[in-house]
């Protein structure tokens, strides 16, 4: 168990040294210094589980709410730092995949 403790612990260190990993770091921290980009984000990731939530429930959701939750979209589409994070966040869930097909032997 020792071993694989060790094993898990250098490949966190080694993640943590990829270009993938410095730039989703990067990224975050770029959106994160951005006020209104932060709430736009926030807003956008509550109204989306929230429509998840309810189309889930069978909810009527309204054309109002449709257009706003649009709007919103659009809003998250036309700020640079929102768009960078998430191409970022994207490639490191990637490179966490690839890291766990390999251990799944599927590689």
């Amino acid at each position: 168990m020792d071993e694989l403790l060790k094993a898990a612990d250098e490949l966190g260190r080694e993640i943590k040294k990829s270009s993938t990993w410095k730039e989703y770091q990067r990224a975050a921290a770029e959106m994160n210094e951005e006020a209104e980009a932060c709430n736009i984000f926030d807003e956008y990731i509550k109204a989306a589980d929230e429509m998840r939530e309810r189309e889930r429930a069978g909810d009527i959701i309204e054309s109002y709410e449709k257009e706003e939750f649009r709007e919103l979209t659009e809003k998250v589409k036309n700020t640079a730092s929102i768009i960078k994070y998430l191409r970022a966040e994207e490639q490191y869930a990637e490179m966490l995949n690839s890291v766990q097909r390999m251990l799944e032997g599927k590689q």
